[in-house]
């Protein structure tokens, strides 16, 4: 059971002649080790509390590691943009949320992210070849 055979007894439990519970605290350093059935916790002086299987709380105060600290997913998780995230990856989202107006020549249209948009030539401002030639023949009568 690890009882150690240079402490004090502060407390001591049998029942039926068969040990349950103790608290004991080493002679060779002031280490307080609590007992229960044949297992036992164990606090230094210097305030590490080991050999647990386990801690439940409702709260911690102080620094965590490992996963504690860095947990692996969110308890709950958001929708961003209408894309499902609850931080386990990297997400890309289908929209950006609230659409944009974004205009191009004289031509203003309506963009999310959700889809492609494009503009033709003529939504642009450009002049197609039959009208650029048109208008160079025009030029060119003009200046005579």
């Amino acid at each position: 059971m690890g009882i150690a055979s240079s402490a004090t007894w502060l407390i001591s439990g049998t029942s039926g002649g068969v040990f349950r519970a103790g608290i004991q605290v080493l002679d060779s350093d002031g280490t307080l080790r609590i007992y229960s059935g044949a297992g036992f916790m164990q606090l230094s002086p210097a305030g590490a509390l080991t050999n647990l299987a386990s801690i439940t709380s409702t709260s911690f105060v102080g620094a965590l590691t490992g996963n504690a600290s860095t947990a692996t997913t969110l308890a709950t998780g958001r929708t961003i943009n209408g894309t499902s995230f609850n931080g386990s990856a990297n997400i890309t989202t289908s929209s950006w949320g609230t659409a944009r107006v974004i205009t191009i020549g004289a031509t203003g249209k309506s963009v999310d992210g959700s889809a492609a948009v494009s503009w033709s030539a003529a939504e642009m401002g450009f002049y197609s070849k039959a009208e650029t030639d048109a208008a160079a023949i025009m030029y060119a009568i003009a200046l005579g």
